[in-house]
């Protein structure tokens, strides 16, 4: 017979969980409260704030992992927000990048040996896999580009908020987000990456698009 109290049960959420706005911006600690109001969250933030709960009230030691754009050097059912671009640019389809919306990014291969943490030490809580630090899609993918191809440059950039007056659906483009994971990393004993290690990694495995 299923036992809730005995089940170890590990939700994967989001940093979407939050609105990114100015009113309530990141970069967001892991006990920051999440607001699950579907007026000021896409509809797969608000289910996977809603999904928190529900595990949060179910479990009787609940564990939400939050991860934002998470990344690797190659996958081939899927690509990311770093292979996809560089995909675009190898196709000179590349379009310009947001300078002025900030967010982190998630290594699988930390998020994993987080999960075996947690596992191990039978942790509850909420805990965030994330880069130590907060970029902009420009900055990142300038960063990468040059750092894979030798080229200085080759990114156009464009401001989310213009952006933003011409386009309807808002809530899709958090301006202020990412997330901290400083209580994560004293409480497992894990050292994340900077964003730009992160980058430094990939290219060494030979990242691909």
């Amino acid at each position: 017979m299923f036992d809730r109290k005995r089940v170890r049960f590990i939700h994967i959420s989001t940093d979407m969980v939050f609105s990114g706005s100015d009113a309530d911006p990141g970069p967001y600690e892991e006990n920051r409260k999440v607001k699950d109001n579907p007026d000021t969250l896409t509809w797969y933030g608000y289910s996977k704030a809603r999904g928190e709960e529900v595990v949060q009230d179910y479990f009787k030691k609940p564990t939400v992992v939050r991860i934002i754009y998470p990344v690797r050097a190659k996958f081939t059912f899927k690509t990311d927000f770093l292979r996809n671009p560089l995909r675009l640019y190898q196709q000179r389809k590349l379009y310009p990048l947001f300078d002025d919306q900030y967010l982190s990014i998630t290594d699988i291969d930390e998020l994993s040996g987080m999960l075996n943490k947690l596992l191990e030490n039978d942790n509850a809580g909420v805990f965030h896999c994330t880069s130590t630090d907060i970029t902009t899609p420009y900055e990142i993918i300038n960063y990468l580009i040059e750092a894979k191809y030798g080229v200085k440059n080759k990114v156009k950039r464009i401001s989310v908020s213009k952006f933003l007056k011409n386009n309807d659906n808002r809530l899709r483009y958090p301006i202020y987000g990412g997330l901290k994971a400083v209580d994560t990393q004293k409480q497992l004993n894990v050292r994340f990456s900077s964003w730009k290690q992160i980058v430094d990694k990939l290219i060494a495995q030979n990242i691909t698009p």
